[in-house]
């Protein structure tokens, strides 16, 4: 086996799917966006390629276990 092929068997267990990286990285990005900026679930649900507002909602919800609008809220109240 080449030492390419022994890097890639060792990294194997530790990678993570390019779908879940993707999905985290969409998340991470839609907290910044309700934490650091007045844009409105809509747009962000665009911006991230969300069919709709309702769908980015649910999705974020299964994602964090918290509403969109709790993160905003907090987040302005931590910050008043």
């Amino acid at each position: 086996m080449s030492a390419l092929g022994r890097f890639a068997d060792a990294c194997a267990p530790k990678a993570e799917p390019i779908s879940r990286w993707s999905t985290r990285s969409a998340f991470q990005l839609a907290i910044k966006y309700l934490t650091d900026t007045d844009m409105t679930q809509e747009h962000i649900a665009s911006r991230l390629n969300f069919s709709g507002a309702a769908n980015f909602r649910r999705a974020f919800r299964r994602w964090t276990g918290k509403a969109p609008s709790h993160i905003r809220a907090v987040s302005q109240h931590r910050m008043s």
